[in-house]
């Protein structure tokens, strides 16, 4: 099942959700709140969320971002999820890698490889 907001494409598999951002832009507060909210929502509403974050034509990335996804990745490990970040841009990882974020989540290359990895 694929849902949408304005801020996200979900697409809902069952036992696997996969996200996209619906905009290549993710900056401002006010969307970045909306976002963690939903996200959030989603984790909590699955008894072992198993979720890819697909940053697809997403071209510009926030530290407040960076945030919403440590607290959404802290939500799903506490549930015993486990969650994976795919097709992030070089400039994007980079950011990821300066904070050494890299170490914190699972990364991938394509959202292929996330879910060979989720297995």
């Amino acid at each position: 099942m694929t849902a949408d907001s304005t801020l996200l494409r979900i697409v809902d598999e069952g036992d696997l959700l996969e996200v996209r951002f619906a905009t290549d832009t993710i900056v401002d507060e006010v969307s970045i709140q909306g976002i963690a909210g939903e996200l959030q929502e989603l984790a909590r509403g699955r008894e072992t969320p198993r979720c890819i974050i697909n940053f697809s034509g997403v071209r510009h990335f926030s530290s407040a971002g960076l945030g919403m996804l440590v607290d959404l990745n802290t939500t799903v490990q506490e549930r015993n999820g486990c969650m994976v970040l795919s097709d992030i841009s070089d400039t994007i990882r980079e950011v990821f890698k300066i904070t050494k974020l890299d170490r914190v989540f699972d990364i991938e290359a394509t959202s292929a490889e996330a879910r060979s990895n989720l297995g």
